[in-house]
């Protein structure tokens, strides 16, 4: 998008980030690039949706990642399953944290643990 508009990516990137703020001779052509009217860009109302914009930028991004030799389907699919498996290990301790500590003060109570440290 730096291109389009005439500027370098770290202006682009301070402007994303809130340092700084695109200069007013920058606005129209930066409303041209993001497909975006130039009210909203100003107030952040009219009639273009922020979820239009994301999925627009999300295509870009899934674009640049292609273009850069990354297979990103099977990032997300490796993404996804280390967030599934995350999900069932804490619902299970969830679900389990009652039977968890029963067990403890079981073992605790009957000596069987000395130390009073070691527990599931």
């Amino acid at each position: 998008m730096s291109r389009q508009i005439s500027v370098t990516p770290a202006a682009v990137a301070q402007w994303e980030l809130g340092m700084t703020r695109p200069a007013s001779s920058r606005l129209v052509a930066l409303s041209k690039a993001l497909r975006v009217p130039l009210d909203w860009l100003l107030t952040g109302t009219g009639a273009t949706s922020l979820g239009r914009i994301a999925v627009r930028l999300e295509t870009q991004l899934v674009q640049q990642a292609h273009a850069a030799g990354i297979d990103v389907t099977f990032q997300l699919e490796l993404r996804l399953r280390e967030l599934v498996a995350d999900a069932r290990r804490q619902r299970w301790l969830e679900d389990n944290r009652t039977a968890l500590q029963d067990a403890n003060r079981f073992l605790s109570c009957n000596g069987l643990w000395s130390d009073g440290r070691r527990q599931f």
